[in-house]
């Protein structure tokens, strides 16, 4: 009988211990959480992803474009009735040049992800030399096809480096040495005379990146590299 009650405490001792650490792990649990911090995160890794996936979509709708007989780099065109006039006309002939038709580049115009800038726009369609990319050499005769997300977020900025391997210098994204030259729609003339290049040389040779210049932040990607 003096047994059974021994094993009868100890299970007890057992039990209250458990039930004691049980406590410590849920308060070192909750002090190590803020909330929403995951969902934030995971909110803007999406964002990024879809920016990221549509940017690969309209350079393979320019190679698709480049693809058709006849069509040459300043053939093609960016006419959308959702886009600026500067873009030339929608519907306007020959439909194999244009991006956004299905005869042409077939791609779907889409607005960027909301939440992902601090002031609303379009993606823009222009012309800069991109550091490393294609030829470099001070004139238009060297500028690449390139879309622009102006006015991006800084933690969408800082994760569309992360997810391409692009350095972050002191939590921040790199920065330009002077601001993008030309926010020219284009309509088939190559216009952008300077180098888009980021101190350090973080986005040398890269075909895209986010770079920041005074407070704004841009993601740009090359559609057509010269």
């Amino acid at each position: 009988m003096t047994q059974k009650c021994s094993q009868s405490g100890n299970m007890l001792i057992y039990i209250i211990g458990a039930v004691f650490l049980l406590g410590i792990l849920l308060v070192a649990m909750r002090s190590g959480y803020q909330p929403g911090a995951g969902i934030d995160s995971e909110a803007v890794t999406l964002k990024v992803t879809q920016v990221r996936k549509y940017a690969t979509e309209l350079e393979r709708g320019v190679t698709f474009v480049m693809s058709n007989s006849g069509v040459s780099e300043t053939d093609i065109r960016f006419a959308h009735v959702s886009a600026a006039a500067g873009y030339g006309t929608p519907g306007a002939a020959p439909l194999n040049r244009q991006v956004f038709e299905p005869t042409g580049g077939g791609v779907e115009w889409k607005a960027p992800p909301s939440g992902i800038q601090t002031t609303t726009s379009d993606y823009v369609f222009v012309t800069d030399a991109i550091d490393g990319i294609g030829t470099t050499c001070g004139t238009s005769a060297c500028s690449d096809l390139i879309t622009v997300l102006q006015n991006v977020t800084k933690d969408a900025c800082i994760a569309l480096n992360d997810s391409i391997g692009i350095t972050n210098p002191s939590s921040d994204a790199p920065v330009l040495t002077a601001a993008i030259p030309s926010f020219t729609a284009f309509q088939g003339t190559f216009t952008g005379t300077a180098t888009v290049a980021t101190t350090g040389a973080y986005t040398f040779a890269k075909n895209e990146a986010c770079v920041k210049f005074s407070t704004a932040y841009y993601y740009y990607r090359v559609l057509k590299a010269r």
